[in-house]
């Protein structure tokens, strides 16, 4: 893979405006996943960072021009195989982030927390009603969590 985040969220950015392939995300994906062993030449973390901004401006647009909502309406089998792989993905991109939030490299750990707590952690609380008058919210992670 020799394309570069920013020509791979172009190519998503076009493809999300002309309903063409959005395969690149998995490309993305790649470049923000930490390497089984660190080597800061073969994958630097300007890399990582870069491919994780791209991601998370990707799945911002897929999310605020509603496509992804879109395709729920849509029965079709194969539309309903696209919407599957994207919750796949973006299910895959909020593991990476929480997972990289105790990253070795300092900065990228801010740049994964900068990200969730931006955009993703708000949309991604539940309501808990606790009693009546009393709503707490927490996040799914954490109920994962605290259920092992």
């Amino acid at each position: 893979m020799r394309t570069s985040p920013e020509e791979i969220e172009k190519q998503l950015v076009t493809a999300l405006e002309t309903s063409g392939s959005l395969n690149g995300i998995a490309d993305l994906l790649a470049l923000a996943s930490p390497a089984p062993v660190p080597d800061p030449v073969a994958k630097p973390p300007q890399l990582q960072h870069k491919a994780i901004y791209a991601l998370y401006r990707v799945f911002t647009l897929l999310l605020t021009t509603k496509k992804l909502d879109a395709l729920r309406s849509d029965p079709s089998p194969p539309v309903q195989a696209v919407r599957q792989w994207l919750l796949q993905k973006f299910e895959q991109f909020l593991s990476l982030l929480t997972e990289q939030l105790y990253n070795a490299e300092l900065s990228i750990s801010v740049s994964f927390f900068h990200v969730v707590s931006s955009v993703f952690l708000p949309s991604f609380l539940l309501k808990v009603r606790l009693s009546p008058g009393v709503v707490v919210l927490i996040s799914p992670t954490l109920c994962r969590t605290l259920q092992q």
